[in-house]
């Protein structure tokens, strides 16, 4: 390593403007002196400080400091990553060594002395969490009793460590059974270094189990929509005899459903069964996976697995509220009402003025109460103005689009005017700006699809509308789209393109603005009779949100897992919707497998979602006490309502994943090994992957920086020299 170390000035003023002025400054102090001081002792005293005072203010001014520059050799790292879990111990073969005997083999050979000679050597010894760095030396001395193993954290903990870092390879001396992760696509990467894998065992001879089976997880969608075909699949694994078939059953509600046999092949191994469902009614429907157990097999708990699925109502309702009919409105309620994926409800004034309705009302009134909202997802506006609307359905309007309402302004001369949308609440929603409110154009406006448009769902996707749009007839002019909104279509005028169709998220929810009243016009164009309809039917189905988005009271339960094993924790948490899941109070009622109800009284704590923002939420952190099929509902209560949770079912098995017994995963290992560039060896392969890896070291040129004039000696001689001046001063009576 070489260093060296320079004087640098940082000031950012002229040199030779501050040496002016400290020249000037010095030459003012000596003939003031002169000339007013005598000098004898005191005057000569007094001139010594001030001008002494004015050289370390001129160090000051100049910012001096002391840069230190050292050039250092970086050498490569070749990373150990070894697993210390209890899976470890199973034999290789029969009657062979166990795991851990041929890693700790391998980390005690000669390879270790070779390689450190050209690199740093570090053991990450690693189980349920990744552990510190260690020497070889010091790895040999542990043992392997860690009760999960969770691979792919521990390699995405190692590329975080070392990221910036050369580092030569990582040899991972592992079984390969990660005990956290459902699938293996996470091999693929990619990885920022070469892996290199260790080859346990030969495939085939490890020793002979007793059949044994397992159904290892669930994989459906917990919520789906009724009457739609949905999968689940169960991954079944374990030992079996050859020549018999396994059968696995699928219970829908306790009601046989399903039954599907497959086989494991020789010497363990695992499958994919895969179920379609139907969803026919709505409601929560609990499926029960189930392989019948072999003679012989002792741990049968984890033969049965359950999931608790949603289904959830298609019908997404609407809600249009129109002025005096008119062209676009007859077009509109007739497009909704045939084949459209929503079901209308429509409010047109009539000619008396009352209202007349088009659709199921039920209780629904032009009140729009945040309660009467909530039963809808999307609300459309017509040709109104805020007098007809008013300003308290404008402020339930503004709150329904905030907690994640869509809004679809459609407008219409009244809307777009003076008066109209712009004039209340509603103001904060419009996705564009539009000072001085200029009259509509009328004439013939051929309609372009934007490039947002062209990417945006309404217009793009692979049912795009490639023969374009027909021509409009009107368009309110002057709009400029705020920063957050998007001009999916423009009309092409005399006096440039105007914005037609902006669309903008609000809060939660969604708005789109329509400046046109003339679009009823696409149902009319010559081989196109269902534009328009196709039209609002992608509009409308963009628009939509989830269901959950609009429930104003409702409680969702969750968890991490859905298996775990004797002596683990499982946190639930439960979530809160509506405005008043900070005030709720939120039990949670779980069944064990004998059949007890155990009430439990869940803890407020914020949920922290992906985005960084936080909501209410609470949380129960439970140990099960016996293996079997445990199910959990939360229940809120406020201001005497009460909302209780789908059920969350999560199965407690008696034997760890580490115990099992399961043969070595090579197919992850291998991968792991071809998609970082690495490769997978045996242990008398490692001297000669040694050889072969080139990986040199780098210099780096680190440089540290030390302030000389921001130091306290320099800052306490300045007011030292003021302090002797003023006591000279004060001594010889001057004023």
């Amino acid at each position: 390593m070489s260093a060296w170390t320079d004087i640098v000035f940082e000031h950012v003023v002229p040199t030779a403007a501050l040496v002016v002025v400290l020249i000037v400054a010095v030459a003012a102090l000596t003939i003031s002196a002169v000339r007013m001081l005598s000098l004898d002792r005191v005057g000569i005293a007094l001139l010594a400080t001030r001008l002494g005072w004015l050289v370390l203010l001129g160090w000051c001014l100049l910012m001096p400091a002391r840069r230190e520059t050292a050039r250092e050799e970086v050498r490569p790292r070749w990373i150990v990553l070894l697993d210390v879990s209890a899976s470890m111990t199973n034999a290789t073969s029969a009657g062979g060594p166990t795991r851990w005997q041929t890693v700790r083999a391998v980390v005690e050979s000669p390879w270790v002395r070779t390689a450190a000679q050209r690199w740093i050597v570090d053991v990450h010894p690693f189980a349920e969490e990744l552990g510190p760095r260690m020497d070889p030396a010091d790895a040999i001395h542990l043992q392997p009793d860690g009760s999960a193993t969770h691979l792919r954290d521990a390699l995405m903990r190692l590329a975080a460590l070392h990221r910036g870092q050369p580092v030569a390879g990582v040899l991972v001396l592992s079984d390969g059974l990660d005990t956290r992760e459902p699938r293996d696509e996470w091999a693929a990467g990619p990885w920022p270094f070469p892996i290199h894998t260790l080859e346990l065992e030969t495939p085939g001879t490890a020793p002979a189990r007793p059949p044994d089976l397992r159904i290892d997880r669930i994989e459906t969608p917990l919520r789906v929509v009724v009457g739609w075909n949905s999968r689940l699949t169960a991954t079944l694994s374990g030992e079996a005899p050859p020549d018999r078939a396994v059968a696995v059953r699928l219970y829908r509600n306790e009601q046989l459903l399903h039954e599907i046999p497959t086989q494991i092949g020789t010497g363990g191994g695992s499958r994919d069964v895969v179920f379609h469902l139907d969803n026919p009614t709505v409601g929560t429907v609990r499926y029960r996976v189930e392989v019948p157990p072999f003679d012989g097999e002792t741990e049968t708990n984890d033969n049965v697995a359950v999931v608790t699925v949603q289904v959830v109502d298609a019908q997404n309702r609407l809600l249009y509220l129109e002025d005096v009919p008119r062209w676009e409105s007859k077009y509109l309620i007739r497009a909704l009402q045939a084949g459209s994926p929503v079901a209308p409800l429509a409010f047109v004034r009539g000619p008396d003025g009352r209202f007349l309705t088009y659709g199921g009302r039920g209780g629904m009134t032009l009140d729009l109460t945040p309660e009467q909202l909530a039963g809808f997802k999307t609300v459309v506006l017509g040709d109104l103005d805020m007098s007809a609307l008013g300003e308290g359905r404008a402020r339930s309007l503004l709150e329904f689009v905030r907690r994640g309402g869509r809004l679809v302004l459609l407008g219409g001369p009244k809307a777009w005017g003076p008066e109209g949308f712009a004039a209340g609440p509603l103001r904060a929603v419009l996705p564009f700006d539009r000072p001085g409110t200029p009259p509509p154009l009328e004439g013939s406006f051929e309609v372009v699809i934007t490039d947002e448009g062209r990417a945006h769902p309404v217009f793009g996707g692979t049912d795009r509308f490639e023969s374009g749009l027909p021509p409009v007839l009107s368009v309110f002019p002057g709009t400029t789209p705020k920063p957050a909104a998007q001009v999916l279509a423009e009309a092409r005028t005399p006096t440039g393109a105007q914005p037609l169709i902006i669309v903008q998220s609000y809060g939660q929810g969604r708005v789109a603005a329509i400046l046109s009243e003339s679009l009823w016009r696409w149902s009319l164009a010559p081989g196109e009779t269902d534009l328009y309809r196709r039209f609002w039917n992608r509009l409308l189905d963009w628009m939509s949100p989830e269901q959950e988005q609009l429930a104003p009271f409702e409680v969702d339960l969750f968890a991490a897992a859905t298996t775990l094993h004797l002596g683990e924790q499982i946190r639930l948490t439960a979530r809160v919707g509506g405005t008043e899941g900070d005030s709720a109070i939120v039990t949670c009622r779980i069944r064990t497998p004998d059949g007890r109800s155990l009430p439990f009284r869940m803890s407020p704590r914020p949920i922290e979602t992906t985005g960084g923002r936080t909501m209410p939420g609470h949380e129960l952190v439970f140990t099960p006490e016996q293996p079997g099929a445990y199910q959990a509902i939360a229940t809120a209560e406020v201001n005497g309502r009460r909302a209780e949770s789908p059920p969350y079912d999560f199965l407690v098995r008696s034997v760890s994943a580490e115990g099992t017994g399961r043969p070595a995963n090579l197919d992850l290992l291998r991968r792991l090994a071809e998609a970082s560039g690495g490769s997978m060896i045996r242990a008398t392969e490692l001297d000669p992957l040694i050889a072969r890896v080139h990986a040199e070291s780098r210099e780096e040129i680190k440089v540290s920086w030390r302030s000389l004039w921001n130091h306290e000696v320099v800052l306490t001689g300045l007011i030292l020299l003021i302090v002797i001046e003023w006591t000279i001063r004060r001594r010889a009576n001057m004023a």
